[in-house]
């Protein structure tokens, strides 16, 4: 009886493993887009709308963040008319020339343009009571409106 219980405990934390990396793997900034091609291509394409989302791996004001962020484009993705969100990791070659590009200063930073002329740059994530969230007022300007 203790082995079969035992059994079947390891396959359970074994599958539960399994289920939370596939989540935060498909979750995460990274899995979303790929800067190199996609903000070039936006860019030169003279979108109108689009937003830049910067973050850095490791910054815990990013990580702490991410759902918000990553839920907030694909739902206004989804959106008709809503501006495409490009994810741009500030450590590769198309993220550094972004930050200079934009006057990035923080990892933390999304980046709202429109019409190809109102540019808004806003740090996305705040630290309150020991603990990094995105800042909602941030997500409804960025993503809702």
């Amino acid at each position: 009886m203790k082995k079969k219980f035992f059994l079947v405990g390891t396959i359970g934390m074994i599958l539960i493993t399994v289920f939370i990396w596939g989540y935060e793997k498909n979750n995460s900034y990274q899995s979303q887009f790929d800067a190199r091609t996609s903000v070039s291509k936006i860019i030169e394409e003279k979108s109108k709308n689009y937003n830049l989302v910067f973050y850095k791996k490791g910054c815990p004001y990013c990580e702490g963040a991410m759902f918000e962020i990553v839920k907030g484009a694909v739902d206004s993705s989804l959106r008709e008319g809503g501006a495409e969100t490009l994810f741009v990791n500030i450590e590769g070659k198309a993220g550094r020339e972004l930050v200079k590009k934009y006057h990035v200063r923080y990892a933390a930073t999304v980046v709202k343009v429109r019409n190809r002329k109102e540019v808004k740059k806003m740090v996305y994530a705040e630290k309150v009571a020991g603990k990094y969230r995105a800042k909602e007022e941030v997500v409804d300007e960025v993503f809702r409106r």
